[in-house]
């Protein structure tokens, strides 16, 4: 093989491996792209910029104070530490702030705190009156007990149901503790399941 062979396949080779290289960078780069919490969260994030929203953020307040430390990002925990001075305000501000980060920020537990902190639940998005805690949970119970065998049910309510009506001890609670547990989930969307549930039952 003479001189000017042998110099091609050198330049040849270079520009494989140089392509190789950048052909990696670009699939590294997509395999390891990531997400904002707000893409993340989507539309069950609350808008920081509505202001009628206030009341929201004063429920968030004092969900935060009854959270445990090691549960929350150093930034979270240092609102939670104002204690008495803290204010929805206070939550609002972080919300806004930190659903700019991305997903895989503090190990994940940033996008779990924005999930629980910076989020519509699904009582914020029940179409009816909620049933309170002490409020009369008979008509809601008398309702579901109501329901005929065949009429379709989703599985959670085919299980309060099941709960009220065992004999003997039937569980009274079945459906306070259900709805009362459902209210503070995340909202998804309009068609998540236990919203329509709530919608029916826990009114």
């Amino acid at each position: 093989m003479n001189w000017i062979a042998k110099s091609v396949l050198v330049v040849l080779g270079s520009v494989s491996a140089v392509g190789g290289v950048f052909i990696g960078k670009q699939f590294s780069s997509r395999e390891t792209a990531k997400k904002t919490i707000s893409e993340v969260l989507g539309k069950s994030l609350i808008d920081p910029k509505i202001t009628s929203y206030s009341t929201k953020w004063d429920y968030r307040k004092d969900k935060l104070k009854k959270a445990k430390e090691g549960d929350l990002v150093p930034s979270l925990a240092g609102l939670k530490s104002k204690n008495d001075s803290l204010t929805g305000e206070d939550i609002r501000n972080w919300c806004e702030v930190n659903v700019k980060g991305f997903e895989g920020d503090d190990e994940g537990k940033k996008l779990k705190n924005a999930a629980s902190y910076c989020t519509f639940n699904i009582k914020d998005k029940m179409t009816g009156t909620p049933i309170e805690e002490n409020g009369s949970w008979d008509s809601a119970k008398q309702k579901l007990k109501g329901i005929q065998s065949g009429t379709s049910l989703s599985l959670k309510m085919k299980s309060v149901k099941a709960l009220l009506e065992k004999n003997p001890n039937p569980q009274e609670d079945a459906l306070k503790q259900w709805c009362l547990e459902a209210y503070d989930k995340q909202f998804m969307d309009d068609q998540d399941q236990d919203l329509r549930d709530a919608n029916s039952y826990c009114v």
